[in-house]
């Protein structure tokens, strides 16, 4: 069995709504805990990307219904 390295580094991905004052306080730590961060601002349009991607990996997967797929597009167009 081989052993883990402690200091090999992975790619975490978060997405956080925070206040500003949490987003300082939260960057704080992170820059305290010497983590590379790289702050990305989504679109709406990206963030239905997103979302929509999220729909589709439901349906490969069998959690979501096709039926919960257009009421969630009905959702997003504003329908």
């Amino acid at each position: 069995m081989a052993a883990v390295n402690p200091n090999r580094k992975e790619r975490l991905l978060l997405d956080v709504l925070v206040t500003r004052v949490q987003k300082d306080a939260l960057l704080s730590v992170i820059k305290a805990l010497d983590i590379d961060v790289t702050e990305r601002v989504l679109s709406e349009e990206d963030e239905d990307t997103a979302l929509m991607a999220a729909m589709e990996e439901g349906l490969k997967s069998g959690i979501a219904t096709e039926q919960e797929k257009k009421d969630f597009e009905s959702f997003l167009s504003g329908k």
